[in-house]
């Protein structure tokens, strides 16, 4: 069994360094709260076993029991592009549950606060950190913050589904489309020179892959979709590290391009190439604000305010990266962070913050939501009637 802490530029010593110093240097990477953090532990994994539902009867089932109607709208990033309401006399004041600790994934979030967005529409808010073993949907549904920042979008209809289910809605969306990926180094070029490969899932075969806690219902779908035997490529459980990829452990291992690759870089391996599950079939949005049904019926226009401010806020980050760096820098207080490390995160999401679906930023897709819901159902994530 392969066991080892975090990272190497990110290891925790009990002797040497504090739990908080270690959360700060691994908090440029977010993962899903529902993920066990901090430990990379290497034993094999079996290959998931697939599904016998259809995509087809899958999508049946979630247009009957959780359609994506039900849980989301782009009705107030309408009204607020459109024609914002008025501030009140008094702000508002909000408290935001952060996707994870405060480091550069909240970057719009603290433009908005800096350069007096918020403000501008009545609104005082203060940012709840996330982190190990804090939930921000779970802390939405108890009545702790005022809107939650769903770090991975699939989320929201899981939470739909579940037995305990709440009545939430999705408000917005800052990546239009899905950064989870597997990523591979190409040892056909110098670790310093970067790759052109574009990898396939055929590139799959007679690898090892290493998975997140969460990754076999990607895994299933990768094969089942494209005709991968399982039986030709062997999985591992992993963390969220890219160590076990530098040591030559694994071939592939899960991540977002806009984290783990910069971290690559830093390490001299330039040469990375990646499997991006959203060209692939498989699409879903992440860091998406999330309210209360009673939210949207009971004050409607403190979430129109909200979407107005976060506009001019996704277009500041958009036209003014460097500036939009240092404003980050300074609030991204739980993480050391560095201005060529932000600004790189801010070049390998751009794509996804701007999207192909010829809307604006924050603009959610009800295909990308219904398709997502279908293959946690299809793959048994969700379980429905």
């Amino acid at each position: 069994m392969f066991i080892m802490l975090l990272g190497r530029t990110h290891r925790f010593d009990k002797n040497h360094i504090s739990l908080r110093q270690f959360v700060k240097r691994i908090a440029s990477i977010p993962i899903s709260c529902s993920i066990a953090v901090m430990f990379l532990v290497g034993c094999d994994s079996k290959p998931p076993e697939m599904k016998s539902l259809s995509f087809d009867e899958a999508l049946a089932k979630v247009r009957q029991a959780i359609p994506a109607s039900q849980y989301f709208t782009n009705e107030f990033l309408e009204k607020a592009q459109n024609a914002p309401p008025a501030s009140p006399a008094n702000p508002d004041k909000i408290k935001i549950g952060m996707p994870w600790i405060l480091n550069d994934e909240g970057a719009i979030w603290y433009v908005a606060i800096e350069k007096g967005f918020f403000k501008d529409v009545g609104i005082e808010a203060e940012l709840v950190p996330g982190g190990p073993g804090k939930d921000p949907l779970a802390l939405l549904v108890g009545g702790t913050i005022d809107i939650a920042i769903a770090p991975g979008g699939n989320a929201v209809p899981k939470l739909i589904a579940s037995p305990t289910g709440s009545k939430v809605v999705a408000i917005c969306t800052l990546l239009k489309d899905s950064p989870y990926g597997w990523i591979s180094l190409d040892k056909s070029v110098p670790p310093a020179q970067k790759s052109t490969r574009q990898t396939t899932p055929t590139d799959l075969i007679g690898k090892t892959v290493g998975l997140q806690a969460d990754g076999d219902p990607y895994a299933q779908f990768i094969f089942g979709r494209h005709q991968i035997p399982q039986d030709k490529v062997k999985l591992v459980q992993i963390g969220f590290s890219t160590d076990p990829l530098v040591a030559g452990v694994v071939d592939f291992c899960s991540v977002w391009i806009q984290n783990q690759p910069r971290f690559l870089e830093q390490q001299g391996h330039k040469n990375w190439s990646i499997l991006l599950f959203k060209n692939f079939g498989w699409n879903e949005h992440n860091d998406v604000s999330v309210v209360t049904k009673s939210m949207t019926e009971k004050k409607p226009e403190l979430v129109t305010r909200y979407l107005a401010a976060m506009l001019k806020a996704v277009q500041f980050y958009l036209d003014h990266p460097d500036e939009t760096a240092d404003i980050t820098i300074r609030y991204g207080k739980d993480a050391t962070l560095d201005k060529a490390t932000v600004l790189r995160r801010f070049e390998l999401e751009r794509d996804l913050v701007i999207g192909h679906d010829g809307k604006p930023p924050l603009w959610m897709s009800e295909e990308v939501w219904n398709t997502s819901a279908t293959l946690l159902t299809q793959y048994g994530v969700i379980n429905l009637k």
